[in-house]
Protein backbone atom coordinates (compact mmCIF):
# COMPACT_ATOMS: atom_id res chain seq x y z
CA UNK A 1 0.00 0.00 0.00
CA UNK A 2 1.11 3.99 -0.95
CA UNK A 3 0.03 6.73 0.81
CA UNK A 4 1.16 8.84 -2.18
CA UNK A 5 -1.41 6.81 -4.49
CA UNK A 6 -4.81 7.69 -1.87
CA UNK A 7 -3.50 11.11 -1.33
CA UNK A 8 -6.69 12.13 -4.07
CA UNK A 9 -9.09 10.25 -2.71
CA UNK A 10 -8.55 11.12 1.30
CA UNK A 11 -10.84 13.24 2.60
CA UNK A 12 -10.40 15.89 4.60
CA UNK A 13 -10.38 13.90 8.15
CA UNK A 14 -8.15 11.51 7.03
CA UNK A 15 -5.64 14.20 5.07
CA UNK A 16 -5.65 16.09 8.86
CA UNK A 17 -4.88 12.90 9.98
CA UNK A 18 -1.78 12.57 8.09
CA UNK A 19 -0.77 16.31 8.99
CA UNK A 20 -1.18 15.22 12.51
CA UNK A 21 0.43 12.08 12.05
CA UNK A 22 3.39 14.08 10.73
CA UNK A 23 3.47 16.30 13.01
CA UNK A 24 3.54 13.86 16.12
CA UNK A 25 6.74 12.69 14.35
CA UNK A 26 4.19 8.92 14.26
CA UNK A 27 4.51 8.13 10.73
CA UNK A 28 7.78 9.03 8.09
CA UNK A 29 6.23 10.75 5.16
CA UNK A 30 7.10 13.51 2.87
CA UNK A 31 4.22 15.48 3.95
CA UNK A 32 5.17 18.22 0.93
CA UNK A 33 3.60 15.31 -1.23
CA UNK A 34 0.52 15.96 0.06
CA UNK A 35 0.08 20.00 0.32
CA UNK A 36 -2.18 20.03 -3.26
CA UNK A 37 -4.61 18.20 -1.49
CA UNK A 38 -4.58 19.31 2.12
CA UNK A 39 -7.24 22.41 2.82
CA UNK A 40 -5.76 26.02 4.41
CA UNK A 41 -6.40 25.40 7.98
CA UNK A 42 -3.81 22.23 7.56
CA UNK A 43 -1.61 24.22 5.66
CA UNK A 44 -1.48 27.12 7.99
CA UNK A 45 -0.71 24.01 11.07
CA UNK A 46 1.63 23.01 9.15
CA UNK A 47 3.22 26.73 8.57
CA UNK A 48 3.33 27.35 11.62
CA UNK A 49 4.55 24.00 13.51
CA UNK A 50 7.82 24.41 10.78
CA UNK A 51 8.17 27.95 11.88
CA UNK A 52 8.10 26.96 15.77
CA UNK A 53 10.08 23.84 15.54
CA UNK A 54 12.83 24.33 12.61
CA UNK A 55 14.05 21.01 11.57
CA UNK A 56 11.25 19.06 13.46
CA UNK A 57 10.05 18.35 9.60
CA UNK A 58 11.63 18.30 6.16
CA UNK A 59 9.08 21.38 5.29
CA UNK A 60 9.67 24.64 3.81
CA UNK A 61 6.54 27.15 4.48
CA UNK A 62 6.89 28.24 0.95
CA UNK A 63 6.32 25.52 -0.36
CA UNK A 64 2.76 26.40 0.97
CA UNK A 65 1.66 29.16 -0.73
CA UNK A 66 0.54 27.76 -4.00
CA UNK A 67 -1.91 25.94 -2.48
CA UNK A 68 -3.10 28.74 0.09
CA UNK A 69 -5.99 30.59 -0.48
CA UNK A 70 -5.10 34.45 -1.25
CA UNK A 71 -6.78 35.38 2.01
CA UNK A 72 -4.61 33.39 3.72
CA UNK A 73 -1.54 34.16 1.68
CA UNK A 74 -2.18 37.63 2.54
CA UNK A 75 -2.28 37.34 5.91
CA UNK A 76 0.91 35.16 5.76
CA UNK A 77 2.71 38.34 4.16
CA UNK A 78 1.24 41.44 5.86
CA UNK A 79 2.07 39.16 9.30
CA UNK A 80 5.70 38.52 7.97
CA UNK A 81 5.88 42.49 6.67
CA UNK A 82 4.61 43.36 10.41
CA UNK A 83 7.78 41.94 11.85
CA UNK A 84 10.19 43.20 9.37
CA UNK A 85 10.48 40.50 7.15
CA UNK A 86 9.44 40.86 3.04
CA UNK A 87 9.14 37.40 2.32
CA UNK A 88 9.38 38.12 -1.37
CA UNK A 89 7.77 34.38 -2.00
CA UNK A 90 4.71 35.61 -1.30
CA UNK A 91 4.57 38.14 -3.67
CA UNK A 92 3.40 35.80 -7.08
CA UNK A 93 0.32 34.91 -4.72
CA UNK A 94 -0.84 38.16 -3.18
CA UNK A 95 -3.64 40.61 -4.73
CA UNK A 96 -3.17 44.04 -6.23
CA UNK A 97 -5.54 45.00 -3.24
CA UNK A 98 -3.31 43.90 -0.43
CA UNK A 99 0.24 45.61 -2.57
CA UNK A 100 -1.57 48.71 -2.59
CA UNK A 101 -1.92 48.56 1.34
CA UNK A 102 2.27 48.03 1.30
CA UNK A 103 2.10 51.35 -1.10
CA UNK A 104 0.09 53.43 1.13
CA UNK A 105 1.59 52.03 4.39
CA UNK A 106 5.16 53.32 2.71
CA UNK A 107 4.30 56.11 1.27
CA UNK A 108 2.65 57.64 4.86
CA UNK A 109 6.14 56.43 6.53
CA UNK A 110 9.26 57.71 5.42
CA UNK A 111 10.69 56.30 8.07
CA UNK A 112 9.66 52.71 7.33
CA UNK A 113 12.73 50.50 5.68
CA UNK A 114 11.53 48.42 3.32
CA UNK A 115 13.06 47.32 -0.33
CA UNK A 116 10.00 48.29 -2.21
CA UNK A 117 12.24 47.43 -5.14
CA UNK A 118 11.13 43.69 -5.23
CA UNK A 119 7.39 44.01 -5.18
CA UNK A 120 7.30 46.08 -8.88
CA UNK A 121 6.59 43.58 -10.96
CA UNK A 122 3.74 42.52 -9.31
CA UNK A 123 2.33 46.24 -9.01
CA UNK A 124 0.06 48.07 -11.09
CA UNK A 125 1.01 50.69 -12.51
CA UNK A 126 -1.00 53.55 -10.69
CA UNK A 127 0.84 51.89 -7.06
CA UNK A 128 4.69 52.39 -8.70
CA UNK A 129 3.51 55.95 -9.97
CA UNK A 130 2.37 56.37 -6.06
CA UNK A 131 5.62 55.08 -5.18
CA UNK A 132 7.71 56.89 -7.46
CA UNK A 133 5.55 60.29 -6.37
CA UNK A 134 7.03 59.44 -2.23
CA UNK A 135 10.64 58.99 -3.85
CA UNK A 136 10.45 62.66 -5.41
CA UNK A 137 8.60 64.55 -2.03
CA UNK A 138 11.18 62.32 0.33
CA UNK A 139 14.14 63.34 -2.17
CA UNK A 140 13.57 66.56 -2.74
CA UNK A 141 16.41 69.11 -2.71
CA UNK A 142 15.87 71.77 0.00
CA UNK A 143 19.17 74.44 -1.19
Amino acid sequence: MNIENMLPFLNKQALEELVDSVIAGDVDFDIRKALPFLEDDALKRLMEYAAENPGKINFDSAECYPFLSEEIMEEVFLKKLESGVLDESCLPFVSSECLKKVVEKYCENSDWDLNVDALYPFMDEDDISELFRAYLKRNKRTD
